[in-house]
């Protein structure tokens, strides 16, 4: 059912996106469950140092997955999200993919050049479907050496920034006597 619910996510929102909440965490078509947790029960199994996904019943919307954390233990690190590593994952494919048709070229600033344009016409899309904040490729000769160059090796650096996701809402909510003013 899961992998069957990523395939759905990376067909309409790309491997990028969080598959969790009520817009695409919702499993449809399951209907059967064992036992639902308790808001208190989730709060427990997400929370640190905890990294449990639970996959809960609510009355209103059905059975969903809720939660978005991988088993990195490590709380603020990007890659201790699924739609983090999961965008890693497909990034590196189509790095492969890309510089792949690279081997055996001149290893030259034209050929630099030609896997840079490459690689960032891939991140930009990537970018503008809202799967990262930003970016940054490095081939040139800051990381490429008269060494590197010797031992027949391109080295590549690619940043990614990807965005995180809201797992949290916190409200303020006053009430002031009738008749008093808002600033």
């Amino acid at each position: 059912v899961l992998s069957k619910k990523y395939l759905e996510i990376d067909k309409l929102y790309g491997p990028w996106a969080a598959p969790a909440g009520d817009n695409r965490g919702v499993l449809a078509g399951v209907s059967d469950y064992e036992y639902s947790a308790s808001k208190a029960q989730r709060d427990e199994l997400y929370g640190d140092p905890n990294t449990i996904n639970p996959i809960v019943f609510f009355n209103t919307k059905g059975i969903e997955i809720y939660g978005d954390k991988t088993c990195l233990r490590e709380e603020g690190k990007a890659m201790s999200r699924v739609h983090v590593r999961r965008l890693v994952i497909y990034v590196s494919k189509l790095l492969r993919k890309i510089l792949d048709g690279f081997i055996y070229e001149p290893n030259s600033a034209a050929t630099w050049a030609r896997a840079n344009e490459r690689i960032n016409s891939m991140l930009d899309v990537i970018r503008n479907a809202g799967g990262l904040s930003t970016y940054q490729v490095v081939i040139d000769g800051t990381n490429n050496t008269a060494e590197s160059i010797l031992e027949n090796k391109m080295n590549v650096v690619v940043r990614l920034v990807p965005f995180g996701v809201v797992e949290t809402i916190e409200v303020n909510l006053s009430v002031d006597m009738t008749g008093a003013t808002i600033v």
